[in-house]
């Protein structure tokens, strides 16, 4: 049984990293010379019950524009947002901090307006895929992403069709 999970996170981890790097393939190859700008930070706690954030992440290529990722099963009517700015709005609706919204319960794209100015936010969701989180012992993937041969510790989850199949598994480590 252990052998038969540990063949399901490998195979969960390789879909997503292939899937990752479609989106990022894309992206270059329609906007190669972009510059992205880096002004806005959202967090979103996915499953009320569990420690799973996913923040939102610049769009390669379109200026001001940005993507939240969203697994399907996540609770979409009741997610708990975190910004570091003063004030957020989405299409107008004014956020609270650490607070419960619906306003990311559709994929579609939204504006998103700062004391800095408006952004544009697409939201996608994984709609029939297993949904495969990683927390790397440094929290990001930063480091990976500067050294592809840098190696880091962390821990797997999976969830598949709403059930959590694997919670917090060591992973051995993670290079880029």
């Amino acid at each position: 049984m252990k052998r038969l999970r540990q063949c399901l996170l490998f195979v969960c981890f390789i879909v997503l990293l292939l899937v990752l790097a479609a989106i990022s393939a894309f992206a270059e190859a329609e906007y190669p010379d972009a510059v992205v700008n880096q002004q806005l930070h959202l967090r979103v706690l996915l499953f009320e019950d569990k420690n799973a954030y996913t923040y939102i992440h610049e769009f390669h290529g379109e200026k001001d524009t940005y993507v939240l990722f969203l697994p399907a099963d996540c609770d979409r009517n009741h997610m708990m947002v975190y910004f570091d700015e003063p004030w957020f709005q989405v299409d107008g609706i004014k956020l609270q901090n650490g607070e419960g919204t619906d306003v990311f319960k559709q994929d579609r794209t939204v504006t998103i307006t700062v004391p800095a100015g408006e952004f544009s936010l697409r939201v996608i969701s994984t709609k029939g895929l297993p949904s495969f989180y990683i927390s790397t012992q440094s929290g990001s993937l930063a480091l990976m992403h500067e050294d592809k041969s840098h190696r880091e510790t962390g821990n797997v989850s999976v969830v598949e069709s709403g059930v959590l199949t694997a919670q917090n598994e060591e992973l051995s480590y993670i290079k880029g």
